[in-house]
């Protein structure tokens, strides 16, 4: 399924990279998990970035983050799972 709008289309460095603190406290999500919503439209599944480390390139690096999935946080930080994957957007 191919990505409707351009914003869709960042890798999660690209999408924080010009937020303040590289994204630190941005609420991001990714295309794919708006099939598991039960309301369209809404976003009940997202990462609190709480540290990101970027590459000297801005476009690779490595991401933590509060996971949210279907409204039951997991509470604790992890690295976040496919940075790289085209489909980030910032929610919040």
């Amino acid at each position: 399924m191919a990505a409707t709008n351009a914003a869709a289309k960042l890798n999660l460095f690209k999408a924080i990279c010009g937020k303040r603190n590289f994204g630190v406290g941005q609420k991001v999500t990714r295309a794919i998990w708006d099939r598991f919503e039960e309301t369209p439209g809404s976003t009940t599944s997202f990462i609190e970035i709480t540290r990101v480390e970027p590459s000297p390139d801005l476009a690779h690096g490595k991401a933590y983050g509060i996971k949210t999935f279907r409204g039951v946080s997991e509470g604790k930080v992890r690295r976040v799972d496919g940075p790289l994957k085209k489909d980030w957007r910032i929610v919040a």
